[in-house]
């Protein structure tokens, strides 16, 4: 079995048996070399203003990804995502 790219076990059963690669989703881009995309959405839990990054690699044409997201905000940073991908012409 191999490694997710977060370290987390369940996405990385779920992805090998999706044939699908993780795709984390941060509110902060990792210090890495890495190119990322983002999106800006508004907390309705604190009315903060708020971006979601996505590694641009993860997000290809007609691939399959499972979206790892650690952040929990009533659905707004997901139809943020949505929204992302929609721009990028990735299918959801």
């Amino acid at each position: 079995m191999s490694t997710s790219r977060n370290g987390d076990p369940l996405a990385t059963i779920v992805a090998e048996w999706l044939k699908a690669k993780i795709c984390p989703v941060k509110r902060l881009p990792l210090i890495d070399n890495e190119k990322y995309v983002s999106e800006n959405f508004i907390s309705s839990m604190t009315n903060q203003y708020f971006q979601i990054y996505v590694p641009k690699d993860f997000l290809e044409k007609n691939k399959k990804i499972l979206v790892v997201e650690d952040i929990l905000n009533k659905g707004n940073s997901t139809k943020a995502l949505v929204i992302l991908l929609s721009k990028l012409k990735i299918h959801v």
